[in-house]
């Protein structure tokens, strides 16, 4: 078991392969424990100061019940617990909604998690995020993702893009203009350089 998933509290989407959990360590932040339930989902530990969700846990499921008034979000927590672990492949499910906020949070959790030397990707409904730094990636073309958009994220990133409807050669991506939005992958697969800095790389539908 080498992927720990957590599961936040923000709006719920169907999971349409939900025995892909049975092989991960599932964490719930607070009121995410219902967005794994109703995904018939079981937690391996429940987490969160539990101001969203007041009911009743699952029997034999650990439970770590947080101050109200803390620094750490709950998901914060939950993926410092995960790196503690020893968890190197995280994955963030159900932490985008109604609060921009707490949305703009998952940005932040995925950045603590490549800081800390692991993988992180965030699922929302039909769409995924994750950050690179400096590294060089292939995505393969996927029905259930049309677009791909490359972003800057936390400064200006230089960027080179192959196999593209919209290529680009070391070029430097600001912050105040989103030049690397909505593009495709032309054939079967794209390449993605990012010689320095940091981008969002957004797959949607």
């Amino acid at each position: 078991m080498n992927c720990c998933a957590i599961f936040a509290g923000g709006d719920f989407f169907k999971i349409s392969d939900n025995g892909n959990f049975k092989n991960k360590f599932v964490i719930c932040a607070d009121r995410g424990y219902l967005n794994a339930i109703n995904n018939k989902i079981k937690p391996d530990l429940v987490l969160g100061d539990f101001d969203s969700y007041k009911g009743e846990i699952c029997e034999n499921v650990k439970k770590i019940t947080l101050p109200t008034e803390k620094d750490d979000t709950d998901l914060i927590y939950a993926v410092k617990y995960a790196l503690k672990k020893n968890f190197k492949n995280i994955e963030i499910y159900c932490s985008f909604g109604s609060r921009p906020d707490h949305s703009f949070c998952t940005y932040s959790a995925l950045e603590f998690i490549k800081n800390n030397n692991a993988y992180g990707k965030a699922f929302g409904k039909d769409f995924t995020v994750e950050i690179l730094c400096s590294e060089k990636i292939t995505i393969k073309k996927d029905s259930r993702y049309k677009y791909f958009s490359l972003l800057s994220f936390a400064g200006n990133a230089k960027v080179s893009i192959k196999g593209a409807k919209y290529n680009l050669n070391e070029y430097t991506i600001p912050t105040d203009f989103p030049i690397g939005v909505s593009n495709e992958i032309a054939l079967d697969k794209a390449e993605i350089n990012v010689l320095n800095g940091k981008v969002l790389l957004m797959r949607t539908n």
